[in-house]
């Protein structure tokens, strides 16, 4: 059966690469942390997937933002982050995907909760505190609206800017119905915009940009061809009426709106650790 996703942790389950993978697990809170490494050229090759580090985070229910656990799970991804980011002291923030439609606005939405400071270095150096980087946020939108491929603005910013880290938060694909909207992906080898939807971009990652890419990503559709396949065991496989379908939500809107609050509330806590998150929502909202 064909798999059409962006989640590694859906692709490491063949027996002929278990060697070329390492991964561990916890469960803390309500959330399941998978950690996954991708080791070898043979396992790169054979799921499609940069060798690195990938981070999944799933949550049994949609990630609620009025839950009594919400600073929990935010600390937990804020703490992933970290283990990718380390301690840079200068980021560029990017927001992908389109506003105007739901499933792909994950990244726009969440950036606009992300504390820029970089403006505060500049301008007003003596509000500064050490432990204060300088954050550049970019919301590129796409090329259908712009005519400039997304790795072209990202790259003439990462050209001015010269950050240590680039952090790229966009929407995912994924073929299994149990992650979708309720997995967080974190990974150090960037990211292909467009790749899970048959819409692939030019790659973003430290090959392309000269410099360290982290992707931070939430599946929000399923293939339909995938999911048709895993119904009937494989039968349905190259059914073309089903080629370009694609799944998402009823309450997507709602589901996008939880989830970029919790990403970008991780953000901001991974990169202003001396900041409340009251205080960083404070500056933001």
């Amino acid at each position: 059966m064909s798999i059409r996703t962006d989640l590694a942790v859906e692709l490491t389950d063949n027996p002929n690469i278990l060697n070329g993978i390492k991964t561990s697990e916890r469960n803390i809170f309500d959330l399941n942390v998978t950690r996954t490494e991708i080791l070898t050229e043979k396992a790169e090759r054979e799921i499609s997937k940069p060798r690195g580090r990938y981070i999944t985070i799933r949550s049994k229910s949609s990630f609620d933002v009025h839950s009594d656990l919400f600073y929990e799970r935010a600390k937990i991804i804020s703490d992933e982050l970290k283990s990718l980011t380390g301690n840079a002291r200068s980021v560029l923030v990017a927001g992908l995907g389109n506003r105007e439609i739901t499933p792909d606005s994950l990244g726009v939405i969440t950036a606009d909760h992300i504390f820029a400071t970089r403006h505060i270095h500049t301008l007003a150096p003596d509000l500064i505190t050490d432990d204060m980087p300088s954050v550049s946020v970019l919301t590129p939108s796409v090329m259908g609206k712009t005519g400039i491929e997304t790795s072209q603005l990202i790259g003439a910013v990462v050209k001015e800017l010269s950050p240590e880290v680039v952090i790229i938060i966009d929407s995912l694909a994924c073929a299994r119905l149990v992650n979708l909207a309720k997995t967080i992906q974190l990974s150090d080898t960037g990211i292909t915009p467009g790749s899970g939807v048959l819409n692939k971009r030019a790659e973003l990652s430290h090959s392309t940009l000269s410099t360290r890419v982290i992707s931070i990503g939430v599946p929000t559709v399923v293939d339909m061809q995938t999911i048709a396949e895993s119904l009937s065991g494989g039968k349905a496989k190259g059914e073309s009426d089903l080629d370009h379908f694609f799944v998402t939500p009823k309450d997507i809107d709602r589901l996008i709106a939880r989830a970029a609050k919790l990403i970008s509330a991780s953000v901001n806590m991974c990169l202003f650790p001396g900041l409340s998150l009251e205080e960083i929502n404070s500056l933001v909202e």
